[in-house]
């Protein structure tokens, strides 16, 4: 059964990490566009609060992970399967990196050791960042690891995998805290972002028992979000903490909504979501090349001195640009590329 509304929630996801980082090519190129504002000049919690796409896609990859593989013990065909969802279109982008790296002018650095781990998505250290080569794809690093970990699970046991998982995120953070080691792995391992992928897998657990949730439940939640929206808006020193703090518990309560109540579970989505869900992951991983364009061409063409366009607007239409982009990069690389991996990989 594929739920649509987690399509919806995927490509809603993609939006909201793209319009935040357009917002931070405005704050770079602020005064070659004529930004004046403060709320133009610094990243700002009302902006930053965007990044709760990521714990969206974090929460969504552990309820797939658990609900696509209750009912398997293959550990060759999860592999294969995993492989074919984040790789081949990686590839494509480290590409596209590359060649804007070498491209004059540009501040990108190749170095062939860097964009080799990159690729492969090993962590490591590269002038003390633990970001790869395309830096957005320092989400997929934990991907990498959950999915990893998750694989383990599946060949030791089929009815507790999620309790065994649960309990070995927990001690490798642990003995990634006491632990004093240089490693980039330990680094990943002590970030807490790793249990939102857990809390997923629970969520697909009690998905699969049946669970539902009423109205007044769902009101409950809406309050729990909005008040923690408030605090995360109006007390700086909640977004300065780890995101299962500052903005995974609102994720939570939108996650749960969609899936636990049944009359936003079973209602018609919109074809136009349904393809932005399809295409989230190109959008996520694609959306920043037209963002470095744009970058350069602003640095180099005071923008504002030929025309005046309100900078909302400007915020606007990159979006929508990078937005497209992404979805002309799923439309002809990416669907093209996952029905050749699953024909001739997965069989």
């Amino acid at each position: 059964m594929k739920l649509l509304t987690l399509q919806f929630l995927r490509g809603i996801a993609a939006v909201v990490v793209v319009a935040y980082h357009v917002h931070g090519l405005i704050i770079k190129r602020a005064s070659e566009l004529g930004a004046d504002h403060p709320f133009w000049l610094a990243e700002n919690q009302f902006v930053k609060i965007g990044a709760i796409g990521v714990d969206v896609f974090f929460v969504l990859s552990g309820f797939i992970i658990f609900y696509t593989s209750r009912h398997s013990s293959d550990l060759w065909l999860y592999i294969k399967k995993r492989a074919v969802r984040i790789y081949p279109i990686w590839f494509v982008a480290i590409f596209f990196m590359g060649v804007i790296a070498i491209l004059p002018g540009t501040s990108a650095v190749f170095e062939w050791k860097h964009v080799l781990y990159s690729l492969l998505l090993i962590p490591h250290y590269t002038d003390g960042s633990l970001a790869p080569f395309l830096k957005i794809g320092w989400t997929l690093n934990y991907e990498i690891l959950f999915y990893s970990l998750f694989g383990i699970c599946l060949i030791i046991t089929k009815n507790k995998r999620l309790e065994l998982i649960t309990g070995i995120i927990a001690l490798l953070w642990i003995i990634s805290g006491i632990v004093n080691s240089n490693l980039a792995l330990f680094a990943l391992l002590q970030n807490p972002i790793l249990f939102e992928f857990v809390v997923g897998g629970w969520l697909a657990r009690f998905y699969l028992a049946g669970f539902t949730i009423t109205k007044m439940q769902v009101y409950a939640l809406l309050l729990i979000a909005l008040i923690w929206l408030s605090l995360f808006f109006y007390s700086t020193w909640l977004w300065h903490y780890t995101s299962l703090i500052s903005r995974a518990p609102i994720a939570i309560s939108i996650f749960v909504i969609a899936v636990f109540y049944c009359p936003i579970r079973d209602c018609k989505v919109p074809n136009l979501f349904i393809y932005l869900g399809d295409a989230s992951y190109s959008i996520y991983l694609f959306h920043m090349f037209p963002i470095m364009v744009l970058s350069g061409v602003f640095k180099k063409i005071p923008i504002v001195e030929f025309i005046n366009i309100p900078i909302v607007i400007v915020w606007g239409v990159i979006t929508l640009i990078s937005i497209l982009f992404g979805c002309i990069v799923y439309s002809l690389v990416e669907r093209n590329l996952n029905l050749y991996m699953k024909r001739f990989v997965i069989k």
